[in-house]
């Protein structure tokens, strides 16, 4: 058995990618945070995951990668989205209170979106649930 004590091997470069998106994240975040309104670099970054966890569902499905099953649990990429999409409805119910923020992303401030944020999120998390069939398949043994 063959254990890796290390970063350094072919994890490397994940590694790094990863850090520089989370301090790029965060330098946007803060430029969005002053420069906009308050709140505006996290619904920026809760946006961008939504939309990056539905973009990865697409990708994967226009290459003909399905769903794999596998043991143990999984997350998918929808499933990101959908929980993304429910903290943009927290998100945006807490800052659409602050007048800067109402000021200054009008559209974003309606009190109509957060709650259609949190449904849209928990049906997503809902039509995954029942599309996923490797439960059922786990469960009859051809896992």
């Amino acid at each position: 058995m063959h254990v890796r004590h290390s970063a350094t091997g072919s994890n490397a470069p994940w590694f790094v990618a990863g850090g520089l998106g989370v301090i790029g994240a965060g330098v946007i975040v803060a430029w969005l945070e002053r420069r906009l309104a308050p709140g505006a670099g996290w619904i920026w970054l809760t946006l961008t995951v939504a939309l990056g966890g539905a973009g990865v569902a697409l990708l994967r499905r226009i290459r003909g990668q399905g769903l794999s099953c596998a043991l143990g649990p999984r997350l998918r990429p929808l499933q990101v989205s959908g929980l993304a999409l429910q903290a943009l409805g927290a998100l945006l119910f807490h800052y659409a209170q602050n007048p800067a923020f109402q000021g200054a992303l009008p559209l974003l401030a309606a009190p109509w979106l957060p709650l259609a944020c949190v449904l849209s999120g928990l049906l997503v998390l809902g039509l995954v649930s029942i599309s996923a069939d490797c439960r059922d398949a786990e469960l009859r043994g051809r896992v």
